[in-house]
């Protein structure tokens, strides 16, 4: 099932294969681990008590904790996302 994200025009063109997710997912996640380098460790709980410390003092300085913007760049203008595919009703053409 596609949920909308499939063009029917390009049905098709399309590999289609029903399988249950316990059967496919793990032959999709091996396959991805043999194609990327694993990535460094965060150690996340280690850093733990002065991630927590850094907040607390965000808190009683300001009396609230701002949101963190993910962006890199913060000057650009933030683009709207429509949805993944940029149509939200499937079978419909995009504006060119």
């Amino acid at each position: 099932m596609s949920w909308g994200k499939i063009d029917p025009d390009n049905l098709p063109d399309c590999v289609v294969c029903y399988a249950d997710s316990t059967i496919t997912l793990p032959i999709i996640t091996a396959y991805a681990l043999t194609k990327v380098k694993p990535r460094k460790l965060k150690r996340l709980y280690d850093r733990r008590d002065a991630m927590l410390e850094k907040v607390r003092e965000m808190y009683f300085k300001h009396g609230r904790v701002a949101k963190i913007e993910h962006r890199t760049d913060l000057d650009k203008k933030k683009k709207r996302v429509k949805g993944r595919s940029g149509r939200s009703v499937t079978g419909t053409k995009r504006d060119a």
